[in-house]
């Protein structure tokens, strides 16, 4: 039997169908629910998609940053502008992202059927190879219940540049490779990590193709770069006005911290490599003929030096976060799974293989269940923050939140049209002035007015929301009472 046994499949497909359609259901509530719990990045999209529509492209948001925050400058654009038009029908930001994600995993289900096809994958080896890597634990957190639709996006057109490049592994580089140019460009517009990393899948045709066909692959590069150029190009020219120089921003130095909160990604992208590697070895071993080594030599790459914890001592790679890395082994290793020649292997591989993937269900399952907490209903202080923005006259910051923060800012810019000298872009910001800003809250918890007044001057604000005790700091600092509810108040600086 050359496929996988088919009924290996039926527990992690079942499974995994399990956590999508569980999280797309909870993820539903962003519609009628503005969401601001802590771990979302959702809400940063809403308000960009609503600049977007406010203020245009490349046009200056008042909103953030007292002006200093121009949109899409260091962002890629084209997840946003493929919202918009939902958005002009819909006139509702939440209803957007909710109906973006469904759109995009319904794409990333028919390119895994077409990566299938062409593979010669059963048709329920077509729907694992789509739920194992849009569906696991990993993916539905970081991807859904996280909120990264543009990363969604990105992946599934990544999909598309993958099936390109192995369909061209045993065949001639003609014109329809051209083809490539397409998703390739989307992926530069959407999400730069995962253009970086995925360029390493067309680089296997430029490691075994003769140097004719290889210049059509370059051909290709430099045609996407040229397409997309009215974005980069600015990029390029502004990035050091920026923060992502900053070293917060390297990323896969996560992979050698020992800090607590990165445990479980530091141990699922271990474990991630050391399966790409394994599930690779079976593979080149019924596969010798075909030297997969060579064609596959830039993900091995890739998975030898994740594995390694090499990956942050590399220019450029150590720019792209540990998921990133992972998602695209992942991608690789569900395509190798169903690729071995199981009649050609010893009945201990194949236990091995049995025995991975039921366990890979079960850890699965406990990941899901136990440690990954369900999105939180609104807490009464939640409410009260609501409620006491619409008593907001001026700019204003908010302090000592057990939500985020930045989730209010965005609220307040949608639905309130209210600004704030911060906002949920720093890194496109200059560097001097979110130092500055950062300060502030130290500045207020040590309870130094003269300071706080000073600096709140500097930023033109006028407004100030904190919560319990820290009411009684402004209270001290003879600032104004504007509005209390139970443990939220609101001061005004004059």
């Amino acid at each position: 039997m050359r496929h996988i046994p088919q009924y290996w499949l039926y527990l992690p497909v079942i499974v995994f169908a399990m956590f999508l359609v569980a999280v797309l259901v909870e993820k539903s509530s962003i519609v009628d629910d503005f969401p601001v719990h802590k771990n979302n990045d959702i809400t940063s999209y809403m308000a960009k998609l609503h600049f977007l529509d406010k203020y245009g492209y490349h046009e200056s948001v008042p909103n953030w940053y007292n002006g200093n925050y121009t949109l899409f400058l260091f962002y890629p654009p084209l997840w946003f502008f493929l919202a918009y038009p939902i958005l002009v029908f819909s006139n509702n930001v939440q209803l957007v992202a909710m109906i973006s994600f469904v759109i995009t995993y319904l794409l990333g289900l028919l390119v895994s059927f077409m990566i299938g096809k062409s593979s010669k994958f059963t048709k329920l080896e077509s729907l694992a190879f789509f739920l194992l890597v849009f569906a696991n634990p990993f993916a539905v957190s970081n991807l859904i219940r996280l909120g990264r639709p543009h990363e969604l996006l990105a992946w599934v057109l990544l999909l598309f540049v993958v099936n390109i490049a192995l369909n061209y592994r045993n065949k001639p580089i003609d014109s329809k490779f051209f083809l490539v140019i397409i998703p390739y460009s989307m992926i530069l517009l959407t999400h730069q990590p995962v253009f970086v990393i995925g360029s390493f899948a067309l680089a296997s045709l430029l490691v075994t193709k003769p140097n004719i066909e290889r210049l059509k692959v370059i051909l290709a590069g430099i045609v996407t770069l040229a397409i997309t150029s009215f974005w980069w190009i600015p990029f390029l020219l502004n990035i050091k006005e920026s923060g992502l120089f900053a070293a917060r921003h390297f990323f896969s130095a996560r992979l050698l911290s020992l800090d607590p909160q990165y445990y479980i990604e530091n141990i699922t992208s271990f474990v991630v490599a050391a399966g790409f590697l394994f599930v690779f070895f079976l593979y080149w071993k019924t596969h010798k003929e075909e030297k997969p080594c060579l064609f596959f030599l830039p993900q091995l790459l890739i998975g030898i030096l994740f594995f390694t914890r090499l990956i942050p001592f590399i220019p450029i790679l150590k720019s792209v976060y540990p998921d990133a890395y992972s998602m695209f082994l992942l991608i690789y290793t569900a395509y190798f799974l169903f690729k071995i020649k199981y009649h050609l292997l010893k009945p201990f591989m194949k236990w091995l293989i049995f025995a991975g993937l039921i366990l890979l269900t079960i850890v699965s399952s406990i990941v899901f269940l136990k440690v990954m907490p369900p999105i939180p209903s609104y807490t009464q202080e939640d409410i009260q923050t609501f409620e006491i923005l619409k008593e907001v006259d001026g700019k204003f910051l908010i302090f000592n939140s057990n939500s985020a923060e930045t989730s209010f800012y965005s609220y307040a810019a949608i639905y309130l049209n209210l600004s704030t000298p911060s906002g949920w872009a720093e890194a496109a910001v200059i560097p001097s002035y979110v130092e500055r800003l950062n300060k502030l809250p130290i500045i207020f918890n040590e309870k130094d007015c003269e300071t706080l007044s000073s600096e709140l001057e500097f930023f033109n604000t006028t407004n100030l929301i904190t919560y319990g005790d820290s009411c009684g700091i402004l209270k001290e600092c003879n600032f104004r009472e504007k509005a209390v509810d139970r443990n939220t108040c609101l001061y005004a600086t004059r």
